[in-house]
């Protein structure tokens, strides 16, 4: 499918019919958005898969009552991670065991570290939701293809 179609035939499901997805498929939408690009590659982000129906529930209560809650199969929760310093640490370690040296990325690290220095904490819940945004479009984009 290509992607302009993919983006013209995408629509909302308001409830499902209880199938389970295959897990093969549930991995390949992960897959999906763990290669999701990023403001500096670092995607402070976390997917909880839930497919438990008791948890599913109480989570419909906090959805506006939404039936597609609790009649999908895997139910994907986008949290964002304000926790930057971790995520900055957790991305040089990735580019250190890729091939890199640590001087070829100290400058890169670097800048990073002093961009989230630079804001305050309602500066990084919010630059965080935004980078989630982007996760969650290919998300919603990969489940349609």
């Amino acid at each position: 499918m290509k992607f302009t179609d993919i983006i013209k035939t995408r629509y909302a499901t308001k409830r499902f019919n209880d199938k389970a997805i295959q897990q093969e498929k549930v991995d390949e939408l992960i897959e999906i958005i763990r290669h999701t690009p990023s403001s500096y590659n670092i995607q402070p982000w976390k997917v909880l898969v839930i497919t438990n129906k008791e948890i599913k529930k109480r989570l419909q209560q906090a959805s506006y009552d939404q039936k597609q809650i609790t009649t999908c199969s895997h139910l994907l929760v986008f949290c964002a991670d304000i926790n930057i310093t971790e995520r900055i640490d957790e991305l040089g370690k990735l580019m250190i065991q890729n091939g890199a040296t640590k001087e070829e990325i100290q400058g890169y690290i670097a800048t990073i570290k002093e961009f989230e220095e630079e804001l305050t904490e309602e500066e990084k819940k919010s630059w965080t939701q935004k980078q989630v945004y982007i996760a969650l479009g290919n998300a919603i984009n990969g489940a349609t293809a």
